[in-house]
């Protein structure tokens, strides 16, 4: 559920940004076109100094309206709700394999389901060659190996 919600978090984002861009102000220093991405970039630019208060109350109104725009589209096609959605089930994800760590396994099946857990959770991709993935992976298929001797006929 996680990764079907990243997913979809990150095509409206996408969309988003192409449609409307990043909120952003523009404004030229030094002879240069500088594109600031927060009002914080902004006020660290253009400081406090008297001389620049026309410029960055000029890039503070040009952020708000771009930022603005962003906020009318997202509320449009859900970017920041699908984000929220997302941020739901990666905690209960969490909580999840929080409550699955203090369980204790009764079979090997059990313990192959907790290993099996920790792999999708943590590996980044299924082939991740990188310690301790191909290990976890390893006993995962000897737990399987011994289930198949044990089990009658």
């Amino acid at each position: 559920m996680t990764e079907r919600l990243c997913r979809e978090q990150r095509r409206l984002e996408r969309k988003l940004a192409e449609t409307i861009g990043f909120p952003s102000a523009t404004i030229l220093s030094n002879g240069e076109s500088v594109t600031l991405h927060s009002l914080k970039e902004i006020r660290e630019l253009l400081g406090v100094d008297p001389i620049d208060s026309a410029v960055r109350a000029k890039a503070e109104a040009d952020f708000a309206a771009h930022q603005a725009h962003w906020d009318a589209a997202d509320r449009e096609i859900g970017y920041s709700a699908a984000m929220r959605a997302e941020h739901e089930a990666a905690n209960r994800a969490e909580a999840l394999l929080e409550e699955l760590s203090e369980t204790a396994a009764t079979t090997l099946a059990g313990v192959a389901a907790k290993l099996d857990a920790i792999l999708k959770e943590g590996q980044s991709s299924e082939d991740d060659a990188e310690f301790p993935w191909p290990q976890i992976r390893s006993a995962i298929e000897d737990i399987a190996g011994i289930s198949r001797q044990r089990e009658p006929g």
